[in-house]
């Protein structure tokens, strides 16, 4: 059943959209113009073990392309293609930067590819370097751990001690849940998939906040009529 239900999703959706949603297919971390931050990241952090564990070759292919795009076209400075020359000037949420390693990291896993582990490599050592004048902001600070993923199987790999210097980094810049009682409060309390209004469940596409935000903490209250 588990197969099987990978397999729909190979079939499906997530094995191609790629060939049809602009903003993955046009997307600037492939070279095109469409958008340039989360989501081809985003659709790369499932389609990656996905493919590997249909054993699905065309997917494969395709991931394998827009993988090498990513790694040859990364800057010297050690940030990918989308970075703003000027981040001081034009202000880009590292969270896009943490997922992407996150994937190269997992393509490296799954196919053997050194380049992508050493481009990973390049841009955690480039956001390492620079943390300290532009710290974590906005989804980078919430999703800090995104980065450490990478960080530690990095060190797995090399056993460069910068990479543990990197990952307390972002521990230290993260959003804390724990300090922050107030915003957790917010939290737990309007964080949800299902709402009532005079008794009836009513299903929300979006909820108030991130569902992942919210995961774990959902619950159920009643909304004014």
């Amino acid at each position: 059943m588990r197969r099987r239900q990978l397999q729909l999703q190979a079939d499906g959706l997530t094995g191609h959209l790629d060939e049809f949603w602009p903003d993955v297919a046009d997307s600037q971390w492939f070279g095109g113009k469409a958008e340039g931050w989360e989501r081809a990241p985003y659709w790369l952090d499932g389609a990656i073990p996905l493919a590997k564990l249909v054993n699905d070759r065309a997917l494969s292919d395709r991931i394998a392309k827009h993988v090498d795009h990513i790694v040859t076209h990364q800057r010297a400075d050690g940030w990918y293609a989308p970075y703003p020359l000027d981040a001081n000037e034009k202000r880009y949420d590292p969270w896009a930067i943490l997922l992407a390693n996150k994937v190269l990291t997992l393509h490296h896993e799954a196919t053997g590819d050194d380049r992508a582990l050493r481009a990973a490599m390049r841009s955690m050592k480039a956001m390492h370097d620079t943390l300290a004048t532009r710290p974590l902001f906005d989804w980078g600070r919430f999703r800090w751990y995104e980065g450490v993923v990478p960080a530690f199987y990095a060190y797995e790999k090399t056993g460069e001690p910068w990479l543990l210097d990197y990952a307390r980094t972002l521990r230290r810049e993260r959003f804390s849940f724990t300090v922050n009682r107030s915003f957790a409060a917010v939290i737990r309390g309007c964080a949800l998939t299902t709402f009532h209004r005079r008794g009836t469940p009513i299903q929300r596409s979006r909820p108030p906040f991130h569902g992942r935000l919210g995961r774990g903490l959902i619950r159920t209250c009643t909304l004014p009529a």
